[in-house]
């Protein structure tokens, strides 16, 4: 009786890790239904800027779509689905909007997120911001927008370079 408890246990577990493990396709690009706020803030956490091509949010865009497309079967450089400006649009799930510290606009990402989650994204909106270390005021302005974001359903990640 006890090898049969045991057993069951063992395939209890096996089944969630095989469920918890990401799906990817043949050339190893994870799925959109493996997709998830998670996924996505770990993979942007991998993410490293290279400013020696200059520091623009144009410049990072260009270096973090491609980052994304290498890793994610679905990386749309804008969602379909709202009007808001959204940087990248993941596994037809999680909203990434790209932030410069040095130009960061509290109000306007707030009212960006605001939107978002009156379109259905509450609990799907990454925000990435951007630090260039050379910057002296960098932590100010990421504590007001974590005051500024607080009571809503973003995340973010501070990127430095």
């Amino acid at each position: 009786m006890e090898i049969l408890i045991v057993a069951a246990i063992v395939l209890v577990l096996l089944g969630v890790v095989a469920a918890n493990k990401l799906k990817k396709d043949e050339s190893g690009k994870i799925k959109d239904e493996s997709v998830s706020l998670k996924v996505v803030k770990d993979e942007l956490s991998a993410f490293t800027f290279n400013s020696t091509k200059g520091s623009t949010e144009n410049s990072v865009n260009a270096q973090l779509n491609e980052f994304l497309n290498k890793r994610f079967t679905t990386n749309l450089k804008s969602s379909p689905v709202t009007s808001v400006k959204v940087d990248f649009y993941i596994g037809n799930k999680i909203v990434v909007l790209v932030e410069m510290v040095k130009t960061l606009d509290t109000s306007r990402v707030l009212g960006d997120i605001t939107k978002l989650e009156g379109k259905g994204f509450k609990d799907k909106i990454i925000i990435l911001l951007m630090e260039d270390k050379a910057l002296s005021n960098s932590d100010d302005k990421i504590s007001s927008l974590n005051l500024t974001i607080k009571n809503t359903t973003a995340n973010y990640i501070v990127n430095s370079f």
